[in-house]
């Protein structure tokens, strides 16, 4: 196996972030932000007793946690192939 260069994976991500910056920035606003937003104006309060929060808290949190993954396997696609 070869070296890890830190300065070396710098520059590509710094590369692909310049060559591919018009897509990165709305998928990650799409699938990371705007779920985790939602996700915290929709969180249960600390002064609820515990289990009162529902199935519909639940649901949200499941749906917050599948666009965050779809989001970062779209981010690490995008980085990974050529444009």
């Amino acid at each position: 196996m070869g070296r890890v260069s830190i300065s070396q994976a710098w520059a590509e991500t710094a590369a692909a972030l310049r060559r591919d910056s018009r897509l990165f920035a709305p998928v990650a606003l799409a699938f990371l932000v705007l779920p985790g937003t939602l996700s915290d104006l929709g969180s249960p309060r600390a002064t609820l007793p515990p289990g009162a929060a529902g199935a519909l808290w639940s649901l949200l949190l499941l749906i917050v946690v599948i666009a965050s993954l779809v989001g970062q396997l779209t981010i690490q696609w995008l980085a990974l192939t050529p444009s």
